[in-house]
């Protein structure tokens, strides 16, 4: 027997839509994440592994692993802290 509430916009379903939102969301990983293996058939072309399974990659092609220099205070920022320090006064804007 339908009721005035199950014709209303949004109807019945309306619990179960705002159950469905309400549960955690699982996290699907990004594209560029990195995987060891192969994950599908249609990946194994093309997918560089070393023979023996126990080995990392990056030991074995090192050119996989890239060196990386990050700038850990940039020149800006270096400047608004000394000039912070030295002029109380100082404002970017």
């Amino acid at each position: 027997m339908l009721t005035a509430i199950d014709l209303a916009p949004g109807g019945p379903q309306d619990p179960f839509r705002d159950k469905k939102l309400s549960l955690p969301k699982y996290e699907v990983p990004d594209p560029n994440q990195e995987y060891r293996v192969p994950l599908t058939c249609g990946q194994d072309i093309g997918w560089w592994q070393p023979k023996n399974s126990s080995i990392k990659p990056e030991d074995t092609l090192p050119w996989i692993k890239v060196p990386r220099y990050p700038l850990m205070r940039s020149p800006m920022t270096k400047f608004i802290d000394y000039m912070a320090v030295t002029d109380p006064l100082f404002s970017l804007f």
